[in-house]
């Protein structure tokens, strides 16, 4: 419409109003049978859908070319000024042979645009009253007079923001639209970071963990702030490149990506595999002196960092042991492991060794304490010519040996061994001898000899005779197996000194009184030589 003419009129009188005007004058004039045409003028803003949104000014114009106008009504121009959703107006004209034709105009005016009622997001917010993804909000309006025909939604995808904000408007049918309406949210799509991780405790032995650690994580979020970071323990498997991994979420819900941290984690300790000695055992099994254990283990992860030797040094023990550990790189000390073995330092006892001799017979006799496993009896000189000679083993407390020469001394060593071969030894000397004790037979002498002889049961006295070659020299009768030889005496009359030489001397012994001359068989003879 606008400044657009809009005009009714029938075809068919204006045809007849140009044929009478072609007419020659003084002719006869007819009837006029053609309604008037009427026309009219809208001024105003076009809207949308035949409405105006400003006010309207509607004019008419009205003719008839054949007879004229005779007579009008309602034609009047008439501005709408108030919003309406409807206002008619009719023109009517009639011509001089009474022909009326009429208008009618419908104006429609809304000039106050929509209000927006309301702004509806698609969905409730994702977390805590936060939007975390793009979400769409919806307008709704009203309008009192077209009606509302559209509201525009609007959907939200960034920036993060406290405080993000849309805003939509509607159109109602006139083509008005309203006012931005705003609406405001919280919006946080990016998930936080995770800036540390620190473990509950520092490591338990260089740089390891021997037992569950827990490990706090700390992050930081630009927009919503971090709600809580989840803390994470770690107990198991052993393993020398240990994780775990912790994560944070903000106040919006979005969670952070995983982050690891790794460290030295060994819970389990080492093990004894095995036990060595320093040197084997001394006999039979047996160690008779301390003895140092150095022991060996194994560590699937920190590694055997170092076994601690173990001296064994008493008490004798048939079932002794020790017990030793390993200790690995974290710290762990394993379980000991025992190793058994069997122990004596401490040697038998021989004692009461002693020694009777007769002629041609030394008979040895001794004692030995329970532990003793056997005993050596050896004699030096030895036999043939031998140095030393063995000549007992075995378990008896007495031995005789009877393969002597009466005169020479002898030396006689007991040794006792225990089962762990330790030994005890007592010694002895003899020298074997006849009736006649000593000097020994063919003995050297410097000075006047002791005589002693073998005491004759109920002898009450002795007689000793003396030679030198085939001289007798000296009668005495001691009353005790012995006699002391002076430098000088006198026998038959005559005096006799102790020159250098060789002497034989005999023993009887003697019963009752001397007087009486009771002897009894020779005891013995023998001889020295005097230098």
């Amino acid at each position: 419409m606008g400044e657009t003419m809009r005009t009714a009129h029938h075809r068919l009188g204006a045809l007849l109003a140009l044929a009478a005007l072609l007419l020659p004058a003084g002719a006869a004039t007819a009837p006029d049978s053609t309604p008037p045409v009427i026309s009219y003028r809208v001024a105003g803003t076009d809207g949308a859908n035949g409405w105006y949104t400003s006010n309207a000014t509607l004019s008419w114009t009205y003719s008839d070319a054949e007879s004229g106008i005779k007579a009008s009504s309602g034609c009047d121009t008439a501005t709408v000024t108030a919003d309406t959703a409807g206002a008619r107006f009719t023109c009517s004209a009639t011509n001089q042979s009474d022909v009326t034709s009429s208008v009618s105009v419908l104006i429609k005016r809304d000039a106050t645009a929509p209000d927006v009622t309301s702004a509806t997001p698609q969905r409730g917010p994702d977390s805590t009253g936060w939007y975390t993804r793009p979400v769409s909000i919806t307008f709704a309006g009203s309008d009192a007079t077209s009606g509302v025909d559209a509201c525009t939604p609007a959907t939200y995808s960034s920036p993060d923001s406290k405080a993000a904000s849309v805003s939509g408007l509607c159109r109602d049918r006139a083509g008005n639209a309203s006012a931005p309406r705003a609406v405001s949210f919280q919006y946080d799509a990016t998930p936080p970071e995770v800036t540390s991780a620190t473990p509950e405790r520092a490591p338990d032995s260089n740089g390891w963990y021997t037992r569950p650690v827990s490990i706090a994580f700390a992050g930081s979020d630009a927009t919503s702030g971090v709600d809580a970071c989840t803390p994470a323990t770690y107990s198991s498997p052993d393993s020398k490149a240990a994780s775990v991994s912790g994560l944070c979420r903000d106040q919006a819900g979005n969670a952070s990506a995983p982050r690891a941290v790794s460290f030295q984690y060994d819970a389990t300790p080492p093990e004894v595999t095995a036990a060595n000695p320093d040197r084997p055992p001394n006999s039979g099994g047996w160690y008779t002196k301390p003895v140092t254990l150095r022991f060996a283990g194994e560590d699937t992860t920190s590694g055997v960092e170092s076994c601690a030797p173990v001296t064994y040094s008493g008490p004798d023990l048939v079932s002794a042991s020790v017990a030793g550990t390993c200790r690995d790189a974290a710290g762990h000390t394993s379980a000991p492991r025992v190793f058994p073995f069997k122990f004596d330092a401490t040697p038998p006892r021989v004692s009461a060794l002693e020694v009777k001799v007769a002629s041609g017979t030394a008979m040895l006799a001794w004692q030995s304490s329970p532990d003793a496993d056997y005993v050596e009896v050896l004699r030096s000189p030895g036999r043939a010519g031998a140095g030393k000679t063995r000549l007992y083993r075995g378990r008896a407390r007495r031995f005789v040996d009877r393969r002597v020469t009466n005169g020479v001394r002898y030396r006689y060593v007991v040794v006792g061994y225990d089962r762990a071969g330790n030994a005890a030894s007592g010694s002895v000397l003899a020298r074997p001898h006849g009736p006649l004790v000593a000097p020994p037979s063919g003995a050297t002498v410097r000075k006047p000899p002791l005589l002693t002889w073998t005491k004759v049961r109920r002898a009450t006295y002795y007689n000793v005779q003396l030679y030198r070659g085939k001289r007798k020299i000296m009668t005495l009768w001691p009353l005790r197996p012995q006699l002391r030889l002076r430098a000088s005496w006198r026998h038959a009359g005559r005096r006799y000194r102790l020159v250098p030489g060789r002497y034989r001397w005999y023993v009887w012994p003697g019963y009752g009184v001397p007087s009486k001359r009771r002897y009894g068989k020779l005891l013995g003879a023998s001889s020295f030589v005097v230098r």
